[in-house]
């Protein structure tokens, strides 16, 4: 039997596991949904919300015992489950963070260490 070769990871920065409320607009329409990890340079929001790559979000994460934090994406991929797999993969969107206040980016740091 072949040997399996392991993936190869593409991302640019290390993501950090979490689960952190959000709330987030497509096109004027308002939706929720939980941050389940996050880098520096993107977010995976597990969600139900319909959205298509290429299009603009603003995202507000509400961390515990923090101010909520605001910041602009791009949706890079949708994923879809089949519902017998929502307990092993979530279902949700990618996005490419496009501009980020520096109290992102201390969450992204304080969740690393």
């Amino acid at each position: 039997m072949p040997e399996e070769k392991p993936k190869k990871e593409n991302r640019m920065f290390q993501r950090s596991p979490c689960r952190i409320p959000c709330e987030f607009s497509i096109a004027g329409e308002t939706h929720r949904g939980f941050v389940l990890d996050l880098s520096a340079s993107g977010v995976f929001i597990q969600t139900n919300a319909n959205a298509l790559p290429g299009v603009e979000a603003i995202i507000t994460i509400r961390p515990s015992k923090l101010d909520p934090i605001t910041l602009t994406a791009t949706i890079a991929r949708k994923l879809q489950g089949h519902r017998s797999m929502t307990t092993v993969r979530a279902k949700g969107i990618g996005l490419s963070i496009q501009n980020a206040p520096e109290a992102f980016f201390a969450l992204v740091a304080n969740l690393q260490t």
